[in-house]
Order: C-alpha cells, then sequence, then structure tokens
C-alpha cells in the first residue's frame, strides 16, 4: 500500500439541511411536528438559504407548503423567523403580504400569506453533520458524482481534526475503507473541490509490494481512509465514501453601507471584512451574492500606502485581481456579486457586504 501521512489543523461543524414533510397539517401543528422530528419550520431570511432550499428540496418547490414564518395578529407585522432568526429580506408573491392572514407559505420560492388553519404540507429543517458518510459501495468516480449531486463533493481532510473526525466516523463503514476527494495525477496531489493543501505534508511510505511493483506508479491514484490512516489505490475500487455539505462562513449583510461603515459593521457584529484568497472563497461569495441588492459588495480589500491587502491582515495571494494603483477615493475592494471579479471602488459609495 501507499499511506499518506497527513498533518496540518477548520472543524467538523454542522449544515442546516433543508426536508419536505408530506403530511397536511395546520402551520402550528406542522411547526410542532418540526420542533419534533427536525429542528423547526424551514426559514429563507438570506440568500444563501434560498440557494440551499433549491438544492435541498428541488423536487417540491412549485408546491404550497408552510414555512417558518407568522405573526400574532393582522396589527402586527411580520418581524422574525419562528427560530428567532432575522426576517432579512424574504422575496414576497405580486401583492403579498396582503395582511389578511398570520402564518406564511412558499411556493417557487415566493412567499404569501395564509390561514394558519389550512392543512399544507411544510418543510422542516435540522443540523446535520457537515462530513458525512455514505455507506455504499462505489468506484471513487462514483463516489464523486453522487456527492456532487446529493451533497456538495467529496470531502477534503486537510485539517488535525477533520482527518480525526473522519477515522472516527469512519468505524461504522461497512468496510474498513472510505474513498476522499484526495487525488493523485499527472505528478500531483490535489483536493477535486479545489481547497488548498496549505500546509498539509504528503509523505509516501512504501510496504508489502511483490517484485515489479508498484505498477500503478504513473496511474491514476486515489485516496481512502483505512483504519486510522490514509492510503492510495487504484479509482475502480468499490468502497463507501465521504461527502461533505458546504457551510458557508460568509455572511452577506444586505444593508446601504460605505467602505469604513461596513468595516465597522463587521467587527461589531461577526469578525471582520471577507477577505476571499482561495478558489473555494470565491466560489463560497459568488455563489452567496447571486441574489443581493446591489451589483457588488465591500470585501477586506484596502489600498493604501502604495500596495493592496487584506484588512485581517491574510496574505495576498494572485488569484486576486486588482488595478495596481487605483486613484483616489477608488481604493477600497469590492466584488461584483454573483462573479469571481473584483474590483477598485470609491470607499464612500453604499453598497452591501460580506463579513
Amino acid at each position: 500500500l501507499y499511506f499518506v501521512a497527513l498533518q496540518g489543523l477548520a472543524t467538523c461543524d454542522l449544515v442546516r439541511k433543508n426536508f419536505f414533510v408530506d403530511k397536511y397539517l395546520s402551520w402550528t401543528d406542522a411547526q410542532s411536528y418540526c420542533r419534533k422530528y427536525y429542528e423547526d419550520l424551514s426559514t429563507v431570511n438570506t440568500p444563501w438559504d434560498m440557494l440551499k432550499f433549491i438544492k435541498d428540496v428541488p423536487d417540491y418547490l412549485s408546491l404550497e407548503s408552510w414555512v417558518g414564518l407568522s405573526k400574532k395578529s393582522s396589527l402586527f407585522t411580520y418581524s422574525q423567523w419562528s427560530d428567532g432568526s432575522d426576517l432579512g429580506f424574504p422575496i414576497w408573491k405580486f401583492g403579498e403580504p396582503n395582511e389578511s392572514y398570520n402564518c406564511v407559505t412558499i411556493s417557487d420560492m415566493q412567499l404569501a400569506d395564509c390561514s394558519c388553519k389550512t392543512n399544507l404540507t411544510f418543510f422542516c429543517y435540522k443540523w446535520v453533520p457537515k462530513l458525512v458518510l455514505v455507506n455504499m459501495l462505489m468506484t471513487w468516480e462514483e463516489a464523486l458524482q453522487y456527492c456532487r449531486t446529493q451533497y456538495t463533493d467529496l470531502a477534503s481532510m486537510n485539517t488535525t481534526k477533520d482527518i480525526q473526525s473522519a477515522v472516527k466516523i469512519s468505524m461504522t463503514s461497512q468496510t474498513q475503507s472510505v474513498w476522499t476527494g484526495l487525488r493523485y495525477m499527472d505528478g500531483s496531489w490535489f483536493w477535486v473541490n479545489q481547497d488548498p493543501l496549505g500546509n498539509m505534508t504528503i509523505k509516501l511510505e512504501f510496504s508489502g509490494w511483490k517484485p515489479g511493483e508498484p505498477k500503478m506508479m504513473n496511474r491514476y491514484l486515489c485516496v481512502y481512509v483505512f483504519k486510522s490512516a490514509f492510503a492510495v489505490q487504484e479509482c475502480l475500487i468499490s468502497m463507501p465514501f465521504f461527502c461533505y455539505e458546504w457551510a458557508p462562513q460568509i455572511i452577506v449583510v444586505q444593508e446601504m453601507m460605505n467602505w469604513d461603515e461596513a468595516l465597522k459593521h463587521c467587527r461589531t457584529h461577526y469578525t471582520d471584512l471577507m477577505s476571499l484568497n482561495t478558489e473555494t472563497d470565491l466560489q463560497a461569495a459568488k455563489n452567496v451574492t447571486m441574489i443581493n441588492q446591489t451589483p457588488s459588495v465591500w470585501t477586506g480589500l484596502r489600498f493604501m500606502d502604495g500596495m493592496w491587502f487584506w484588512v485581517n491582515k491574510e496574505p495576498l495571494v494572485d488569484l486576486v485581481l486588482v488595478p495596481p494603483c487605483p486613484i483616489r477615493p477608488f481604493q477600497c475592494g469590492a466584488l461584483k456579486a454573483g462573479s469571481y471579479i473584483m474590483e477598485g471602488r470609491n470607499c464612500n459609495e453604499k453598497m452591501t457586504f460580506i463579513c
């Protein structure tokens, strides 16, 4: 076997997943059902929630079904979702809400109010592990396709905590070997989801080969978890595999602020304005800004003293292309919404932003 020693250090956190419940209940009964068997009625208060909702329940989007939004009476306005999250920027159908009713349904990704006593199907959500063991036997390519269809991708595990979680979860596998998203091709190692290898080091150790082996030295290789280690095998072998659900660490703040105001807001309520240093970061930012109030969003990129830098002090990589020497006041970095394009914008301009 090839054994791959991985060293490095993110967490195997939880993500929210939506489920369609094919029962016809009033809004109150639907909420009770969700809270008993899941977490709560589903919420769609951010662009990311909408994209996640579409991915989780694509076959049921046209059905009028309950979600977690209601109000006490017609004298009140909708202010927050039933799980306590902020109202955000819900997308209502034309003419809605008409204030005639106090509970909310969704169909075709648009909201409408409805009598709370109406019996309808509904959507619940619950927290699920980011790392998922799929206990079905597939080749590496089949596993890759399955993960990209049902989840996000084959799992990357380039940190110590990720590896420890994977080893623990793999104890329940029907085989001792479980595919990961690490692959060897054309002389280099890479994660198929384009995560950087980072500080991970890869060490190959050889043992137990017959004379003349390994013949696979110049062929494609795929990596799997084997007991408490990682091993390399031909990709056509069938085994269970790890998928992951992408959990965005990006918050889109749908408030209009200039760059300095956005920076202060992020540092007060979150951590910082977002830096976009990897392809994964850029892809995530593109996804969550698909539906946005403004054509661009502020990021943590700033030009000062003759150089661009991220305000959280992360190093600036070549992946980010910006004007080399922008004139004042176009010295604040913004991302074109729903794209990978960075641009220097007037720092006094007001737009939404990502923390």
